[in-house]
C-alpha cells in the first residue's frame, strides 16, 4: 500500500476502503480431493505457440517461399492477442520457418540412417566414417595374387641348437612375472582398500567419505554383510522404509556380543528419532530402551550422533549443541554429527550456522536424502522460498519423500500460479495410505492442499483444509495460510491475528516474522518496526544487508520520516538494490506531496520511476506507484493505462493469485477516494471495472476446477 491511501488531500476523502464484502466462493470439496481443487491434465495447458507450424516430414525440406508467397503465409498466421493471457508472447516475431535456414538432414533411407553429408568438401573424413566394426570388412583376396608359400617345417632333435628351447624358457619368465604383479597388486589393493576400510562407527576423512557414497550407501566393514543393507534403508526416509529398516535390525540386537552391536543400536535409535521428528509417531520409549543399554558406550562416534538426535527430537537442542561441539573436536569428519549440529542449530533460529554445518555433511556424504529434508526446513524456517525449492527438488531426484513433496508442492502455490507441478505432487501423495504417512505427514498433506486450493481460488476448500489441521496439531506455517485467505476476502485484523497466533505456537519460523512486520507496516508501523528490530538483533552479520535496510526505509515512509527514510533509501543503493531504492525516492517525493496537500510532482517522481525500470525492466511495482500518483493528481486515463500495464506484469512474471487479488483491492480503494466532481463519475466506473476484473480472474481460476 502507497502512502497515498493514508493521507488526505482536497478533493480526497480519507476512509477504510469499501465494506467488507464476501468474495465469489466456490462450493466446498474435501480438503484431499485432488479433482475439486487442481484442473484436469488438459484445461490448464497454454495454446501451443507453434500450432501454426505444419508437421511436415523432416525429410522433405520444404520450398524456400518467395516474396509473394511469404506475404499469403503471414497473412493466414493467426493474429496475436491482445488480451493479458497472451502478453508473454505478443511481443515475440517467429521467422518463417523455411526461409531462416536451409534444412541440411537428408531424406533417410528405409534401412537406417545415413551419414551426413559435408558440403563444400569432395573427400571423407575420419569421423564420417561408421564406428560400428560390423560395418567394415576386409576386403577379399586377388585370386590372380599368388599364396604366400608355406614355411618350411624343421624337426628337432636332441642334438640341435638350443633356441627355441631358450625362447620358451623366456616366454615362461614373463609369464610367471605377470602372474606374480597380478598377485601383488591384488594384495596391495585388499590391506589398503579393503581390510582398512572404516566402520561405520569410525571416523573416515573427507575424501574417504566423499568417494565412498557415490551412489549413496554408506561404508561398511565387509565382515559386517547383514549391516550394509540396513543402512541403505535408513537413508531412504520414508516412513515405509524406516518401519522396513527397524524390522530388520530387531534380530541383529537380540545378542550383544555380536560385532557391530553398538553401530546396530545407534541405526535404531537414529530411526526413531527419524520417525518422531517427521512423522509424528511417539517412539520415546522404544528408544529409551536402547539409549540405558548403550550409556556406557558414550564416546563411540555412530552413539554420539544417535544421542544427538534422540535430544533434539525430545526439545533439548541447546544440550545437544552442546554435546556435539565438544565431540566434534575429537570426530570432526562424522556426517551425521555434523547434520545433528545443523537440526540442532535451526532450532534455536541460527538458520545461518546451522546451514554452513548442514553444507559440511553433505560435502562428507554428499546426496542423502535426510540432511538435504533439514536443509530445505531451515532454509524455509529463514524466510529463503527460494533455496528450500532447490534442496527439495534435489532431494526428490534421489528419493522420492512424502515429506519434501509436501513442503514443495506448499511452497510452489505460495510463490508462482503455475500449478501444473504442485498439483501433480499433491496427486501422488493423496496415493499414500495415512498409515504410510503418520500424523505429521498427514498434516503437511492437508496443508499443501490448503495452499494449492487458495492459489486456485478455492476459499472454501482452503478453509476446510486449515481448519482439518488445526484440529490435528499445532503447525505454525498452516496459520499463515489462514491470514492470507483472510487477506484475499478483505479481513486484515484477523490475518495479523492468524499471523500472531502462529508466533504463540512456535517462534522458529522467521519467515512469518516478516510476513507480520510488512503487514503491520499500514496498520501498525511501530509494531513492524519493532517485530523486525528483534529479527536485525538475532542477526547482526546480516544487520545492513539490503533486506532490513529497504524495511527500515519503507517503515520510516509510513512513519513521515523523510529524513530517515531518504537515508536508509541511499543505503540499499550502495548495497546494489538499485531498483528498490530509486523506487524508493519515488515514493518518498510522492509521500512529501501527500502531507503537503499539494498535486504530486509528477516530473521528479516519474524519473525516479523510469530510473528504477531501467534497472529492472520487470517490475509492476514502479507502474503501480505511477498509476497511483496520476490518480492523485486526478489524470484517470493515464492512471488506467500505468495500472492496465502493471496488471499485465503480474501475469507475465506468474505472480501468485492471493498477491494479484490484494493488488486489485489495492487499485480499487485508491479509484473509490476520488471526490472532486469533474472526475468522481469516471473515477467511479473505473472502479467498478477494476472490481470486476478482480472477481473475474477468481471465478476464472475457481471454475477450472469445476
Amino acid at each position: 500500500m502507497t502512502t497515498s491511501d493514508t493521507a488526505t488531500a482536497p478533493g480526497h476523502r480519507h476512509d477504510n476502503g469499501p465494506p467488507d464484502a464476501d468474495p465469489a466462493s466456490p462450493s466446498a470439496s474435501s480438503p484431499t480431493d485432488i479433482g475439486a481443487i487442481c484442473p484436469a491434465e488438459n484445461a490448464t495447458l497454454p495454446a501451443d505457440p507453434t500450432s501454426h507450424i505444419s508437421n511436415a516430414d523432416p525429410a522433405q525440406p520444404p520450398p524456400i517461399p518467395s516474396s509473394a508467397s511469404k506475404t499469403t503465409n503471414e497473412s493466414k498466421s493467426p493474429p496475436i492477442s491482445s488480451s493479458p493471457a497472451t502478453v508473454a508472447t505478443s511481443d515475440l516475431v517467429l521467422p518463417p520457418l523455411a526461409s531462416s535456414r536451409p534444412n541440411r538432414t537428408p531424406a533417410r533411407s528405409p534401412t537406417g540412417p545415413q551419414p551426413p553429408s559435408s558440403e563444400g568438401s569432395t573427400s571423407l573424413k575420419p569421423s564420417d566414417l561408421p564406428r560400428t566394426t560390423s560395418t567394415i570388412k576386409e576386403s577379399p583376396l586377388d585370386p590372380t595374387t599368388p599364396e604366400p608359400p608355406a614355411p618350411a617345417k624343421t624337426e628337432s632333435s636332441p642334438n640341435s641348437p638350443s633356441a627355441p628351447r631358450l625362447a620358451s624358457g623366456w616366454l615362461l619368465l614373463a609369464d610367471v612375472t605377470v602372474v606374480a604383479s597380478l598377485l601383488a597388486f591384488s594384495f596391495f589393493v585388499y590391506k589398503h582398500y579393503v581390510a582398512t576400510t572404516a566402520r561405520p562407527d569410525a571416523s573416515p576423512s573427507p575424501t574417504v567419505a566423499t568417494s565412498s557414497r557415490t551412489e549413496n550407501k554408506a561404508v561398511v566393514a565387509p565382515e559386517n554383510t547383514e549391516l550394509a543393507a540396513e543402512v541403505i534403508e535408513v537413508e531412504k526416509i520414508d516412513l515405509v522404509s524406516l518401519k522396513a529398516a527397524e524390522a530388520k535390525l530387531h534380530p541383529l540386537l537380540v545378542n550383544k556380543n555380536v560385532n557391530n552391536w553398538h553401530n546396530h543400536a545407534a541405526l535404531l535409535i537414529e530411526i526413531y528419532a527419524l520417525q518422531q521428528a517427521w512423522y509424528g509417531i511417539s517412539t520415546t520409549e522404544k528408544a529409551a530402551k536402547y539409549l540405558r543399554i548403550t550409556s556406557e558406550n558414550r564416546d563411540i562416534p555412530s552413539l554420539l550422533g544417535a544421542r544427538a538426535y534422540w535430544m533434539i527430537t525430545r526439545g533439548r537442542s541447546k544440550r545437544a549443541i552442546e554435546h556435539l561441539k565438544k565431540n566434534l573436536q575429537q570426530h570432526p569428519d562424522q556426517a551425521k554429527m555434523r547434520h545433528a549440529l545443523g537440526w540442532a542449530l535451526s532450532d534455536q533460529r541460527k538458520y545461518e550456522e546451522a546451514d554452513k554445518q548442514l553444507e559440511i555433511a553433505l560435502r562428507l556424504q554428499p546426496k542423502t536424502p535426510r540432511f538435504l529434508l533439514t536443509r530445505a526446513e531451515n532454509a524455509y524456517r529463514s524466510g529463503d522460498r527460494v533455496s528450500s525449492m532447490r534442496y527439495l527438488e534435489q532431494l526428490l531426484t534421489i528419493h522420492t519423500d512424502p515429506i519434501a513433496q509436501a513442503y514443495l508442492a506448499a511452497l510452489q502455490a505460495q510463490t508462482s500460479s503455475k500449478l501444473k507441478r504442485p498439483c501433480a505432487l499433491l496427486e501422488t501423495l493423496n496415493q499414500y495410505e495415512p498409515a504410510n504417512l503418520g500424523p505429521r505427514g498427514q498434516v503437511l498433506r492437508l496443508w499443501a492442499t490448503a495452499e494449492i486450493a487458495l492459489a486456485r481460488g478455492k476459499l472454501e476448500a482452503a478453509q476446510q483444509s486449515i481448519q482439518a489441521v488445526q484440529s490435528m496439531v499445532s503447525f505454525p506455517p498452516v496459520w499463515s495460510t489462514e491470514a492470507r485467505l483472510h487477506l484475499v476476502e478483505r479481513h486484515p485484523k484477523l490475518a495479523i491475528e492468524a499471523y500472531e497466533q502462529s508466533l504463540t505456537l512456535s517462534p522458529r519460523y522467521e519467515t512469518l516474522h516478516w510476513e507480520l512486520a510488512r503487514l503491520e507496516h499500514t496498520h501498525n508501523p511501530r509494531r513492524g518496526l519493532a517485530i523486525v528490530e528483534q529479527l536485525r538483533a538475532s542477526h547482526p552479520n546480516h544487520a545492513e544487508s539490503s533486506t532490513f535496510t529497504l524495511f527500515f526505509a519503507d517503515n520510516a515512509l509510513h512513519r513521515q520520516r523523510w529524513a530517515q527514510a531518504e537515508q536508509y533509501y541511499r543505503r540499499a543503493e550502495t548495497l546494489g538494490a538499485k531498483a528498490a531504492a530509486y523506487l524508493g525516492f519515488a515514493k518518498l517525493e510522492f509521500a512529501k506531496d501527500v502531507q503537503a496537500r499539494r498535486s504530486a510532482r509528477l516530473r521528479i517522481i516519474h524519473r525516479w520511476i523510469a530510473t528504477a525500470l531501467r534497472e529492472n525492466l520487470e517490475f509492476p511495482e514502479a507502474h503501480d506507484l505511477a498509476g497511483h500518483t496520476l490518480v492523485w493528481n486526478f489524470q484517470l486515463e493515464e492512471a488506467q493505462a500505468a495500472f492496465e500495464e502493471a496488471e499485465r506484469w503480474l501475469k507475465r512474471l506468474d505472480r501468485p493469485l492471493p498477491q494479484r487479488l490484494l493488488w486489485y483491492d489495492k487499485v480499487v480503494k485508491s479509484l473509490r477516494k476520488v471526490r472532486r466532481r469533474p472526475q468522481r463519475e469516471r473515477a467511479k466506473q473505473l472502479a467498478n471495472d477494476w472490481e470486476q476484473r478482480r472477481a473475474t480472474l477468481l471465478g476464472t481460476y475457481s471454475k477450472e476446477t469445476e
